[in-house]
């Protein structure tokens, strides 16, 4: 079953999730080429250099944003360290990335899930707040990435099967389209939202949790993109009612962008006058 808890029980050593009896050699010989003490009744395994293989692999997954490899490699780290934060994160991050344009809602919901759980994980850790800092920096590379290709694709799908009656809403901004295609625009409108508020949403815990001055920029820099994808997406289906458009929500956060750059300028005026 791939499991390495071992009771040793009348000579045997019994695999504690399927049940399955092993001799000490047939035990030994399916950890993997860990280190095993078998002198008590039950196998200690020393998986140092197994973890620490599968945690490099990892890593050049996802350097490389190799969703299918990432996953893999994340998975089987999970086995042994399902209260990594970094295992836990990643592993739900590259299980949705790759998702189709009709699916990109539902990604974004899992990877706020997840970024719910990373400041969950913080508070109860030892990491530093330079190491948080820097773990931040990279989640935020991870997130704008996943945002920007899955606006593309949610786009291209978009004109791909609607934008056929553009022009004639244009013609007569009054006169919805059909049934069918006012309800593929709710769709494209409902992943749209799903981006911004993924970026909304990681912006805030940044900004309610950590009080570095370049993960402030990362909160400000994750607004300003959402109201920008928010705005093509409004330019885009102009022609619907403005009950489509979230105004209040972009009214908030172009304030709290506003308020973070007032305050660089402000600070950048004070250090001059200090030279």
């Amino acid at each position: 079953c791939g499991g390495n808890d071992f009771v040793k029980e009348e000579g045997f050593f019994v695999c504690q999730n399927c049940g399955v009896k092993y001799s000490v050699a047939e035990a030994q010989k399916i950890l993997l080429e860990g280190k095993v003490d078998v002198t008590g009744s039950q196998i200690k395994i020393d998986d140092t250099e197994e973890l620490k293989n599968l945690y490099i692999l990892a890593k050049r997954a996802k350097d490389s944003y190799d969703c299918q490899n990432a996953v893999n490699y994340y998975n089987q780290i999970l086995l042994k360290r399902p209260n990594d934060w970094e295992v836990c994160f990643y592993q739900k991050f590259f299980s949705v990335a790759d998702c189709g344009a009709r699916d990109v809602n539902f990604a974004c919901q899992k990877i706020k899930d997840a970024c719910y759980f990373v400041f969950s994980a913080w508070k109860e850790s030892e990491m530093t707040e330079e190491q948080k800092n820097l773990a931040c920096h990279e989640i935020t590379k991870y997130i704008l990435k996943f945002s920007q290709n899955s606006f593309n694709k949610v786009m291209n799908e978009f004109s791909q099967t609607s934008g056929n009656y553009k022009s004639s809403a244009w013609e007569n901004p009054y006169k919805l389209p059909d049934n069918d295609k006012l309800q593929n625009t709710e769709y494209f409108i409902e992943q749209c939202r799903g981006i911004s508020d993924l970026l909304y949403v990681w912006g805030d815990l940044i900004e309610s949790k950590l009080t570095d001055n370049s993960c402030v920029k990362d909160a400000v820099e994750l607004w300003k993109y959402a109201l920008n994808l928010a705005k093509m997406r409004n330019q885009t289906v102009s022609y619907l009612h403005s009950e489509y458009v979230d105004e209040g929500k972009e009214q908030l956060y172009e304030a709290k962008v506003q308020k973070y750059e007032m305050k660089h300028i402000f600070a950048l005026i004070k250090n001059l006058f200090k030279k």
